[in-house]
């Protein structure tokens, strides 16, 4: 009822199968027990996923919206935190510690938040640039953000669209407001200024 099947024993099989692994299988091996290691924060998560990869750089590199001359400026109770650099709410006002507003502007501008519309409403399935392309017809876009689940990828409902000119958010805030998009029907009004 079965097949016969010829056994030869070797004598260091092992070591010979080794040898005959591809440098691919090489590679996988060596790197199977190496952890992943982010550039930005040193967290165990690849460095295109940082929550921090907009506001902090990676070791050695100035950060966004930093000054070139950063030795020159007061670093305070951080370490390497300059005077352009973000200072979270806990850490503000304890020795020396100076800031800016998050969001400075990777050109070295403050954004005009008078100039940003805030867009609720908006489908789960939306994309920052089909975004982009309904209010560009209004003016000049500076940027978009739309909100998005980390672990779905999917949009949570809200959108920021920022413009160069107020007097072109005034007039896409009139036009987009009602518009449908999707299935749902956007509202669209002046995001209010954080504190």
């Amino acid at each position: 009822m079965g097949e016969n099947i010829v056994f030869r024993p070797q004598v260091n099989w092992k070591a010979g199968q080794q040898e005959e692994k591809s440098p691919l299988e090489q590679k996988k091996a060596t790197l199977k027990d190496t952890k992943i290691k982010c550039r930005i924060c040193q967290g165990e998560h690849w460095t295109s996923k940082c929550p921090f990869k907009d506001t902090m750089a990676p070791e050695g590199e100035p950060g966004p919206g930093s000054l070139d001359d950063e030795a020159s400026s007061p670093t305070g109770a951080l370490g390497g935190a300059g005077g352009g650099s973000y200072v979270p709410p806990h850490l503000r006002g304890k020795a020396g510690v100076t800031g800016e507003r998050m969001g400075g502007g990777k050109y070295g501008h403050e954004r005009d938040d008078l100039a940003t519309l805030r867009v609720t409403n908006v489908s789960e399935f939306a994309e920052e640039q089909e975004l982009r392309d309904m209010f560009s017809r209004y003016g000049h876009v500076t940027r978009v953000f739309l909100a998005k689940d980390r672990e779905t990828g999917r949009a949570k409902g809200f959108a920021f669209v920022s413009y160069a000119d107020r007097a072109d958010a005034a007039r896409a805030c009139e036009k987009m407001d009602g518009v449908g998009y999707g299935h749902l029907i956007l509202r669209v009004e002046f995001a209010k200024k954080s504190t």
